[in-house]
């Protein structure tokens, strides 16, 4: 569509991890780990996208939050593990979204055709 705007949040392929449970993750619903912000941005392009805005997100806070989740809803279940690690959880993302990120584990595009 001409004048359309795409947002796009991916996973970065190189994402920082705490736990050694999560250094190899594998994402079931993904269908690839990752893209550099790099081949993105490239990919974006070759389809006609201009780039607008481009940033990181989830940044260490964010990531140590997703992990802090995940290993409670293996070690209990999933819908206690969340219960247990909301308070937590929130916190760290909230304080993640306020942080300025050099790097994250996920990256955000706004592009325009």
């Amino acid at each position: 569509m001409p004048n359309g705007v795409l947002i796009l949040h991916v996973p970065h392929i190189n994402q920082k991890r705490y736990f050694k449970k999560f250094k190899i993750w594998k994402q079931s619903n993904h269908v690839r780990n990752g893209y550099s912000q790099e081949e993105i941005m490239y990919k974006l392009n070759a389809a006609g996208f201009n780039n607008v805005k481009t940033e990181f997100t989830c940044g260490y806070l964010g990531a140590l939050s997703w992990e802090i989740q995940k290993y409670l809803e293996h070690f209990f279940s999933h819908r206690i593990g969340q219960i247990i690690s909301f308070p937590f959880t929130v916190l760290l993302g909230f304080i993640d979204t306020h942080l300025t990120k050099i790097s994250g584990n996920g990256i955000l595009l706004v592009s325009k055709k």
